[in-house]
């Protein structure tokens, strides 16, 4: 159990630490040469992916608690269309670097949902992780929130390599 909740830390911390080395980077490279409202963008981004960190440090504890193959969502109203800009700023800039065209869009005007915002972030980062590490420079990756029925749907398209046949039957199996 120790070693799989260590190895999902390690996997989860991954990208908001990326994102906030990525954005401090090109504040220093860029030093007082950038705009300020360019600067203002990084912090915040840099802010919001430091908080992220912080929720996974408090959901690890909340794990803890529970045994590895049973996770209780802590459900919170959020709005869609932040959590949307949210995943926009955390891997634009992973994107960019890679020469991968990133693309996030709200198709309607959605509700706030009820959910646990933390496990969707994890599921949804994973999988967009995924993306950006497996599409090649001239690439592209969209990631489109929509209505569907009394739903909210979370698509991910990208030109990537793609999952071979035979591997679709263990996609779910824990790190494969």
């Amino acid at each position: 159990i120790r070693r799989g909740i260590t190895a999902d830390v390690a996997h989860d911390f991954r990208s908001p630490l990326t994102s906030i080395q990525g954005y401090t980077e090109r504040l220093l490279e860029k030093g007082y040469s950038i705009p300020q409202e360019e600067a203002a963008e990084y912090l915040k981004i840099i802010l919001s992916n430091a908080q992220g960190l912080s929720q996974l440090v408090n959901g690890l504890l909340e794990l803890a608690k529970f045994d590895a193959t049973t996770i209780t969502p802590t459900l919170q109203k959020f709005s869609i269309t932040d959590f949307a800009d949210e995943i926009r700023n955390k891997f634009k800039l992973e994107a960019a670097e890679k020469a991968v065209a990133f693309e996030v869009r709200v198709l309607s005007d959605l509700p706030s949902v009820y959910a646990d915002r933390m496990l969707i972030n994890r599921a949804l980062s994973n999988i967009i992780e995924n993306a950006v590490h497996y599409t090649p420079a001239g690439g592209q990756i969209k990631v489109l929130f929509q209505r569907a029925s009394r739903r909210i749907q979370i698509e991910v398209i990208d030109t990537g390599i793609g999952i071979p046949p035979e591997d679709l039957p263990h996609v779910f199996d824990r790190f494969y």
